[in-house]
């Protein structure tokens, strides 16, 4: 399965207001700055969006942790905020057109290095050298 790695940190998708417009809040900015990282790297690296994929959020670690707690917490389940979900809707908004997508699987974790590393299936359903049992 062909893996790319996008170097970004991770952001989630803001709950956006019609004054967002013209007074640009800081989670807004940040969103929108992540938003263009991510079609940079996807353009210079030639990944569009597949109908079906999964997608790793590689979240960093507080400052305030200590180093000791950073190595227990490297590699493991990420579970607080921000939800899995409104990652993913920030990581779907980065590719545009997604209606074609039917399939996605997200997950997210702690990590030394933030990144989203998103994973396309080499087969898809449609395809006649797959067999359904």
């Amino acid at each position: 399965m062909p893996a790319y790695r996008f170097d970004v940190v991770p952001v989630a998708a803001p709950r956006m207001t019609h004054a967002d417009r013209w007074k640009r809040r800081p989670c807004v900015v940040k969103y929108f700055e992540y938003r263009d990282a991510v079609r940079n790297q996807a353009q210079t690296m030639g990944v569009t969006l597949s109908e079906r994929f999964s997608v790793e959020f590689h979240l960093p670690m507080p400052r305030s942790w200590s180093k000791r707690k950073k190595q227990d917490h490297d590699g493991k389940p990420h579970q607080v905020k921000p939800d899995a979900d409104n990652l993913l809707k920030a990581w779907m908004d980065c590719f545009g057109e997604d209606c074609a997508v039917w399939s996605v699987s997200a997950s997210k974790f702690w990590s030394a290095s933030p990144a989203v590393v998103l994973i396309v299936p080499e087969l898809s359903l449609g395809d006649p050298a797959q067999t359904v049992v």
